[in-house]
């Protein structure tokens, strides 16, 4: 089992949350290989896990970034991610994608992404906040028969909240919808929460 996880540059190989909730799912230490940019790509992957960074550069979704959007791009895990995916997708392999991690699905798919909701899609919900140990900042609807509800067992949970950049062509309420599970051969999944500081959501 080789499962490949996708990091910025800046964090700790060993003393992350990506890891220990992998661990806790029950694989091996020695069966997750942790990438960051400009690793090279090596060898064959039962699953990826592409874990939360900066935003996924515009230019790949067809546009440039919008005066006022609060956007920081890392084309370091631009590099990296895409290039991931690209393999994983084409060898059917699952992929779960974590924050940047599902833009960079979504993107990757030829979707596209509001840059900034406090710039585009203003609301009562803060998304992009601080990062707090074991806070929860708005709850997410977790709609029956999905994958996600076999997992959690409810209707609601509640999360953190440190990404602004949902997908386009949601009408779901401003802070509600941020998981995604794609139901076909190819297994993909992902939410816009980050399992940092709160493992046991």
């Amino acid at each position: 089992m080789r499962i490949a996880l996708t990091l910025d540059s800046d964090v700790p190989a060993e003393e992350n949350d990506y890891v220990r909730a992998l661990v806790e799912a029950g694989l091996q230490r020695d069966e997750i290989v942790v990438m960051r940019p400009d690793d090279p790509i090596e060898g064959e992957f039962d699953g990826v896990v592409i874990g939360g960074g900066d935003d996924v550069d515009p230019v790949r979704y067809g546009s440039n970034v919008k005066k006022g959007a609060n956007v920081e791009i890392d084309p370091g895990r631009d590099a990296v991610d895409f290039p991931v995916f690209d393999r994983a997708w084409r060898s059917r392999v699952p992929v779960f994608g974590i924050c940047r991690g599902l833009q960079v699905v979504n993107v990757a798919r030829g979707g596209t992404l509001v840059q900034d909701l406090p710039l585009e899609r203003p609301s009562e919900v803060t998304h992009k906040r601080p990062k707090k140990e074991n806070r929860r900042d708005h709850p997410v609807t977790v709609e029956p028969g999905t994958r996600l509800h076999s997992i959690v067992g409810k209707s609601e949970i509640d999360v953190n909240s440190r990404h602004h950049q949902p997908r386009t062509g949601s009408s779901s309420p401003p802070g509600r919808r941020t998981a995604s599970s794609k139901r076909s051969r190819r297994r993909t999944g992902g939410g816009s929460w980050q399992c940092s500081g709160t493992r046991r959501t």
